[in-house]
């Protein structure tokens, strides 16, 4: 089943809780075949010599290369953001069709937060048995200030819209399953609380427990605009039991 296309957004964000350029603009169509992705990038069906990641889709070879001269962050976005748009996470995250296969996912980024494609590939290098997309390629986008991660389609029906269909036995399974995945990633321990590039996670407060003011205290959470992600400090076992 292909991706949902979503509508054109209505506009209900105030420019300053928005990111620059509004995320919803992160890519957009420069025609049949042709994408515009961030300040670095474009994507389009035919091969370069100098691309720096290729796929092959159902509908031909498809590549990504470097703009010619990047844009900057005042550049008005170019091309149609609203072709082949799935997905629409307030100010803050957006994803997009770009071929009938690949799916580039775009999010907020501030320096210091770890990029989904690297969680990712920790998945795939660390619990092989747990399924999870494909990474075709991913990069930071300094100057607009979000990640990009191309990946592969996953085929199927969602669990949103399948759920209802289900019988009892069958969410009991999946369930199951879940499970199983869920301990099969625990068995990967580390002595500090951080992410997969040893970095601080990015969280609501609760992770830190319920109180703990010497946590807190310590905190830099850059968050000074509404779309930055909340980004925490590396926490060890010492100041979790303060």
């Amino acid at each position: 089943m292909a991706p949902k296309i979503l509508p054109s957004l209505p506009k209900f964000l105030l420019p300053q809780q928005q990111m620059t350029p509004p995320s919803e603009y992160g890519i957009g169509s420069l025609g049949p075949n042709s994408w515009s992705m961030g300040s670095l990038m474009l994507c389009e069906k035919r091969t370069f010599a100098d691309a720096v990641a290729t796929w092959e889709d159902s509908d031909g070879t498809w590549c990504l290369r470097r703009r010619d001269s990047p844009l900057t962050a005042t550049t008005p976005p170019p091309g149609d953001s609203d072709v082949n748009r799935t997905y629409y996470g307030g100010n803050s995250a957006a994803m997009w069709l770009i071929s009938p296969n690949v799916l580039c996912k775009v999010k907020s980024w501030i320096p210091g937060v770890t990029p989904e494609a690297d969680t990712i590939k920790w998945v795939v290098e660390n619990c092989p048995n747990i399924p999870i997309t494909n990474v075709i390629y991913g990069w930071i986008d300094e100057t607009w200030q979000r990640s990009f991660c191309l990946m592969n389609v996953v085929p199927g029906v969602t669990l949103d819209d399948a759920w209802n269909e289900f019988s009892k036995e069958d969410r009991t399974a999946i369930a199951n399953e879940v499970v199983i995945y869920i301990m099969d990633a625990a068995r990967h321990i580390s002595p500090i609380i951080s992410t997969a590039n040893g970095t601080g996670i990015t969280s609501h407060a609760w992770i830190l427990g319920k109180s703990n003011s010497k946590i807190k205290s310590e905190s830099k959470i850059r968050n000074a605009k509404p779309w930055q992600p909340a980004l925490r400090p590396i926490i060890t076992p010492e100041q979790l039991d303060q």
